[in-house]
């Protein structure tokens, strides 16, 4: 599993959200019209991740963001 994927897409997720929430919002058309292309790219990149991870999701994995657990790593002090 990539973890640095997972996480690219949960950020993504995020401007995917507030994209939609812009577009469905009361702005001008124009303004709307501008951000389009972008969100767009948004979406390929999404979908470009859920093709390239190699495990099985869920729907609400797509759209509530998947769940990463780090593990602390331990690290040597230099000069000890």
């Amino acid at each position: 599993m990539n973890v640095k994927l997972l996480h690219e897409y949960n950020e993504l997720l995020v401007s995917y959200k507030m994209g939609l929430i812009y577009l469905d919002g009361d702005a001008k058309t124009e303004d709307k019209e501008k951000w389009t292309g972008k969100f767009q790219d948004i979406v390929k990149k999404m979908d470009k991740i859920l093709k390239e991870i190699d495990i099985e999701y869920t729907d609400t994995e797509v759209m509530e963001g998947f769940h990463i657990e780090f593990r602390q790593a331990k690290f040597k002090k230099y000069g000890k």
